[in-house]
């Protein structure tokens, strides 16, 4: 069985093992034309750190990479700026909707 995992950076901190309970759902959608690429990502923040301690801003950074337990072949979904954040409950939740960084991708399109 397939199970689909993630890599999670914030502010080029690696931060999967402090949100992979809590993370509820993460979308990306990638654009090719007319618009950024998006990602969103939904967490339980029952014990409130998204409040006070890890209270995102906007312009934050993000880097996500997606794949599955077992393979080794990673789809790097690439490097996000936080543009909307979230909060709603009961239960509490924060959502995280952030665009593609197009500085950072063009270069590393041209390192490829």
């Amino acid at each position: 069985m397939r199970v689909p995992k993630f890599k999670l950076q914030y502010e080029s901190q690696d931060i999967t093992e402090e949100v992979i309970a809590y993370v509820l759902s993460i979308t990306y959608t990638d654009r090719l034309h007319a618009s950024s690429s998006e990602l969103d990502i939904s967490m339980e923040d029952r014990l409130l750190r998204w409040i006070d301690p890890w209270y995102p801003e906007k312009g934050d950074r993000l880097k996500l990479e997606l794949f599955y337990e077992q393979n080794f072949d990673k789809l790097d979904c690439g490097r996000f700026e936080v543009d909307d954040i979230e909060f709603t409950g009961p239960p509490d939740i924060i959502s995280l909707g952030a665009l593609v960084q197009y500085r950072d991708w063009e270069t590393d399109r041209k390192s490829t």
